[in-house]
């Protein structure tokens, strides 16, 4: 198995990077044979406020860094392009994934030169593959990769019934 860095810089609470990565670090540690979060420290009570799971997909990923000795494998970069590494000769992991997404439907231009410190660029969906493309980001360097959802807590079935707010154009067909 290969060995994967998830770099999160914007460090350990519950900003909208780090959110997305607890929707998947656990996944990750599942099918990797390693996976190390550098994200910085974690205190005690950020580590206590996550669900049982994600607890402990954190506190194994974080000692996994703290141990590391060796270049990754597979380095997930996820921050804005420009904040991605640049790597001596000889030190560069295998393979450099940037994720990444902005919430206009432009790019900076300065990110778009930027997306060549990877090997490929993830985003959350395919508008924003388009908007990247569209910017000047070579296609093939582009995937989707979406936004994991909690199906045990985000069910539909578990509200299946539950009134909807009257200003909400899509109320849900009861079942007789």
């Amino acid at each position: 198995g290969r060995f994967w860095e998830w770099r999160l810089p914007v460090g350990c609470d519950f900003s909208g990077f780090f959110i997305e990565m607890l929707g998947c670090l656990a996944e990750l540690i599942s099918r990797a044979s390693a996976v190390a979060l550098n994200t910085g420290a974690c205190s005690e009570a950020m580590l206590s406020s996550l669900a049982p799971g994600e607890e402990r997909a954190v506190r194994r990923a974080t000692a996994a860094h703290a141990a590391a000795e060796r270049t990754p494998d597979v380095l997930l970069q996820h921050s804005e392009p420009c904040a991605w590494a640049l790597f001596p000769p000889g030190r560069r992991p295998g393979v450099v994934i940037g994720r990444t997404m902005v919430e206009t439907p432009r790019v900076p231009a300065r990110w778009v030169g930027c997306t060549e410190r990877v090997d490929e660029v993830w985003v959350p969906t395919a508008w924003h593959l388009e908007v990247f493309a569209g910017a000047g980001v070579k296609r093939e360097k582009l995937a989707v990769m979406p936004e994991a959802v909690d199906t045990a807590l985000f069910d539909p079935a578990l509200v299946a019934g539950e009134p909807r707010h009257p200003a909400c154009p899509h109320q849900p067909k009861r079942q007789e």
